[in-house]
Order: structure tokens, then sequence, then C-alpha cells
């Protein structure tokens, strides 16, 4: 009967042990709902986008309850157009997009959620024999030809603050093919990218940054429409998080996702991409804010600096152009 008793004493014991342990252990939160959705790039597979890709491939996104396609865009793909008319919910486009956009359509408003680049990567590049000491003085130098597309506003930025200048000022043309042939020629371009370019054939090109000049608009933004995230707001800072453990991870340790990038764009080599990462790592410093982060004076600078080219008519609320996860 004793032995008994004491069985029912230990039994007793050991549910009261585990009640306890149960009620002590924190509820497991219920899983967010299953969400299918895509982000529409503004360019091809490179490392630029390379945080994206890394969220699909270490299953940052699946881990969020989220099937995330990454749809490469290219040459004139109209991310906005498609953010703004629901083809999509999610896109890159750049900060001052955004800015031309709120001011004219004042009820399709859209709104970044998050940037790669706290440093734009815009650049004007040169030779460095030619010896400039900056843009004033290539804006300034008789013989030297300045490749650049009129109305980007960091190119009238530019024009503006350096001119009139007496340099010639001649469109665009895309790729270094004239700034390889003519070492009076200077041009436009990314520093992630043309400037490589430009060192990988050995032209010994110097850059200067548009960012140093004053003109600092956040590039490589992540944006949603406003009414989707008025409705969705869970949801986008899912896609946020998930995207932001995405880039750490690929800031880290980039050799799985660059494996994918050269298999979606046979153009790329490891060397080349090994480079733009770490012209990358330094326009990409956003402490003390979390990656992506970004900040309301920023956009008020964007906004004065647009109202003052006349690149928009009205002021723009920029506490309410940005929203930060």
């Amino acid at each position: 009967m004793k032995l008994n008793q004491f069985v029912i004493f230990v039994l007793s014991l050991f549910l009261l042990v585990q009640v306890s342990a149960d009620m002590a252990a924190p509820p497991v939160p219920p899983k967010p709902p299953f969400v299918k959705t895509k982000i529409a790039l503004n360019w091809k597979a490179e490392p630029e986008f390379g945080g994206f890709y890394e969220a699909v491939e270490m299953n940052y996104y699946k881990k969020a309850n989220i099937e995330m396609q990454i749809q490469e865009g290219g040459s004139g793909t109209p991310t906005l157009q498609m953010l703004v008319n629901s083809q999509i919910d999610y896109a890159i486009v750049s900060s001052e997009e955004i800015l031309l956009h709120n001011a004219k359509d004042l009820k399709r408003p859209l709104v970044a959620v998050l940037s790669v680049f706290e440093k734009a990567p815009y650049m004007i590049m040169s030779r460095s024999e030619m010896g400039f000491k900056s843009l004033g003085d290539m804006f300034k130098t008789k013989d030297q030809v300045i490749s650049v597309q009129k109305g980007l506003p960091y190119v009238d930025y530019l024009l503006k603050k350096h001119g009139p200048a007496v340099a010639k000022i001649v469109p665009y043309q895309g790729g270094i093919a004239l700034f390889e042939k003519n070492k009076n020629y200077s041009q436009q371009g990314f520093i992630t990218s043309e400037f490589l370019l430009a060192k990988e054939k050995g032209l010994n090109p110097q850059a200067f940054l548009v960012a140093d000049e004053g003109f600092n608009p956040y590039i490589g933004v992540l944006a949603v429409r406003r009414d989707f995230l008025d409705k969705n707001k869970e949801q986008v800072e899912r896609v946020v998080k998930a995207t932001r453990e995405g880039w750490e991870s690929y800031l880290n340790n980039a050799q799985l996702t660059n494996n994918k990038l050269m298999s979606l764009n046979p153009s790329l080599t490891a060397p080349a991409m090994k480079q733009s990462l770490a012209k990358m790592k330094e326009l990409m410093q956003f402490a003390p804010l979390k990656f992506g982060q970004m900040k309301t004076d920023r956009w008020k600078t964007l906004e004065t600096q647009m109202l003052d080219l006349k690149l928009i008519s009205r002021p723009v609320d920029t506490d309410k152009i940005y929203q930060n996860f």
C-alpha cells in the first residue's frame, strides 16, 4: 500500500513540474499568413541586388512564410509605373523617382521601405592623367568632353552647380567605349559598375562621387504603394526584415549568391563581382540605424534640391514618403 502511495506521489510531483514548466514557457507565436509575391528589379541580376537573391537562396523569405520571386529588369524597365499601376507590389526605384511621382500624383503615393545604398554610387569619371582635383576643375577645362544624360536629377544638379560649363557637354551614349578611346573624355556612371570596368581595362580612371558634391539621394530603394502598405503593413514588415537579413548575410559571405548571379547573368565574373562588392560596402554604412533604414533630413534635402532645380513644382510630405521597419 505504501509503495502505491509513493508511486502516486511521484507521478503527481512529475505532473506538477510539467504543468509549471508549460505555464512558464513563452507561448509559440502563430505562424504569419502565407504570402506569394515578387520584387521587380530595375536592372539585370548584379551584386547591387545581391541581398535580395541571398534572401531567397538562404530561405530568409521562406522562414517569414513568404514565397518570393525576384523579377529581373533591364534598360528602361518601368518599375515605378508597374508599381503605381498595381502590376506588382514591390519594386526597386530611386528616391528621386518617388519624389517626382508623389509631387505629381497625389492620389497614388509611393513609400520607400528600404534603401540598398546609404551613399549614392553616382559618379563622374575621368582619366587620372588629366590631373583633375575636383569636378569643378573638370567642368572648367576647355578641351574636356563630359558625357551626361541631361534630365537626370544628379546631372542637372551638377550642371547648375558647376555651370556654365567650359567643357563640352555631350549626350551620354552608354558603356565606356568612348571613354576608352579618348583621354579627354569624362562620363557619368556608377562607381560600382562603369568605374570598375574602366579599371579592369587598365584605363586608370578617377572617380568623383556626386554624393561628395552635395547631392546624395537614396539609391536601390524598395518601394510600395501607400494604400498597399496601409492594408498590408505586417506583410511589408516581414518582407523588409527578411530582405535585411539577406543583405547582412550577403555582405558577410557572397559566394553562394554570386554563383547564382553568374548563372543568371553570364556577363558577370567572380573578380569583377568581388571588386563591386568591396565598393558597395563603402556605400552601405547605415549605423547607428539598421541596414536599409532612412532619415527624414535626407529626404527633405533632396526635396529642397529638386524644388530648386524645378524638377518638382510642389513640396512633398517627406515624413510620409518613407517607413522604417
